[in-house]
């Protein structure tokens, strides 16, 4: 998960994320953070506008290694690729990441990441940017087109553009009706 997505281009800006293992007992710690678009743009992603989430993490501290469960909750605005209407989509996902020390033993363990021995604290930022972005839709469909109740021009053209298409096709190529009938 943490090999492909970019960097924040100024690490100063990500010490608010930094968590000091070092000094916590053995046990349950509980940290939160607050998201909004500002922070995407560190990113410089441009895929969603008015980010706004909170983030729950528990950091299980055993003796070899530290367990993370992050608890995303929050939304985004998306643009509808069918009609082009602006629609606020909610997020709500869990992730564990398991925090080794040493070096990996297994190039292929996605949930994994391996620090150095003498590492004393992990930043988180990079991690919750991509939790984020993986729990969005491939494909953005507003809410009102899958119940009907969306009323917009272009998502109304296209119908009554497919319904001429239809009338078309039954006429000519039966495989063009059913096709026109999935829309």
């Amino acid at each position: 998960m943490h090999k492909f997505a970019r960097q924040f281009c100024d690490l100063r800006e990500t010490r608010n994320f930094d968590i000091s293992f070092v000094g916590l007992k053995r046990g349950l710690h509980t940290f939160q953070y607050q998201i909004d678009q500002s922070y995407f743009e560190k990113f410089d992603y441009k895929g969603f506008s008015n980010a706004d989430f909170i983030i729950d993490l528990d950091l299980n501290k055993a003796n070899t290694m530290l367990e993370l469960l992050f608890r995303v909750n929050g939304s985004v605005d998306l643009i509808c690729d069918l009609s082009l209407e602006s629609f606020k989509q909610p997020i709500d996902t869990e992730y564990e990441l398991l925090v080794k020390f040493g070096k990996s033993e297994n190039q292929q363990e996605i949930d994994v990441v391996y620090l150095d021995y003498n590492a004393h604290k992990i930043n988180v930022a990079q991690y919750i940017y991509e939790i984020i972005i993986l729990a969005l839709p491939l494909r953005n469909v507003h809410p009102g087109i899958e119940d009907g109740s969306l009323r917009s021009d272009v998502f109304e053209n296209l119908k009554t553009y497919m319904s001429g298409r239809s009338n078309q096709a039954s006429g000519t190529d039966p495989r063009w009706a059913k096709l026109v009938n999935l829309m």
